[in-house]
This record gives structure tokens, C-alpha cells and sequence, in this order.
């Protein structure tokens, strides 16, 4: 269980992020072990991603609906995240 703890970073994921990791291997605990430090990468490379779209957003004027809608921009953060990420 040390081990486990000692690779999560304190007050830095939310406890809903972190449930989420941990209800992916429910069944599996040892996976989770094995993958928390993998999690914790991919995780803040989210976040950064996440912050770089939102910093966009309020350069651009902050009206995040404006002519394209919520739906379109939802395309277009996931679209630009697939990318990044090689996936």
C-alpha cells in the first residue's frame, strides 16, 4: 500500500479523478499499482492540454459558444487531443 501511495502526488488530482482511475481496475488492484505512476502523467498532460484550450478561448475573447456553438468546440478539443496524444 506505501508503494502505492508514494507515487500519487497530494492535493493534486481531485478524489473524482482519482475514483475514476481506481474503478478502472476494480477488479484488477495489482494493475492499478502498476499503472498509477502512468496515470499520473497522462493525467496532467490532460489538465495542460485542457489549460492551453481554455487560455485560447479567453485570448480569442472568452465567448466560447460565439458563431461555432458548444458542440463544435467539443469536436474540436477532442480532435486536437487525439492528435497530441498519438492516438
Amino acid at each position: 500500500m506505501t508503494e502505492f501511495a508514494s507515487k500519487i502526488p497530494e492535493k493534486e488530482f481531485s478524489q473524482a479523478e482519482f475514483q475514476s482511475f481506481l474503478l478502472e481496475y476494480k477488479r484488477l488492484p495489482h494493475m492499478a499499482v502498476e499503472t498509477v505512476q502512468e496515470w499520473v502523467v497522462k493525467t496532467r498532460e490532460g489538465k495542460r492540454q485542457m489549460k492551453r484550450a481554455n487560455s485560447w478561448v479567453l485570448q480569442e475573447g472568452g465567448d466560447i459558444l460565439g458563431s461555432c456553438g458548444v458542440a463544435n468546440l467539443h469536436f474540436w478539443l477532442f480532435n486536437n487531443c487525439i492528435e497530441e496524444s498519438g492516438h
